[in-house]
């Protein structure tokens, strides 16, 4: 599957497409919205399509790594 097979949604727009809000704001956590990647089952992913996906979750979470540090060592 390469870009073409997958729907992308990005920052706040990543959390509503997987509806999951509510469940996570009752619960009180704070979400750092990042990529919403949903490519249905559909076989093997390029390594192009790979390559982006895991890029653009591993940036985020070094962009906001001493914000998740922080909340995990003070809980």
């Amino acid at each position: 599957m390469g870009f073409e097979n997958f729907v992308f949604r990005y920052g706040k727009d990543s959390i509503d497409a997987m509806n999951v809000r509510n469940i996570f704001e009752d619960a009180g956590i704070e979400l750092v919205p990042s990529l919403y990647a949903n490519g249905r089952p559909g076989g093997l992913i390029t390594r192009d399509a790979l390559d982006f996906i895991l890029h653009r979750m591993t940036v985020k979470v070094k962009t906001h790594l001493h914000e998740i540090e922080t909340k995990i060592y003070n809980l």
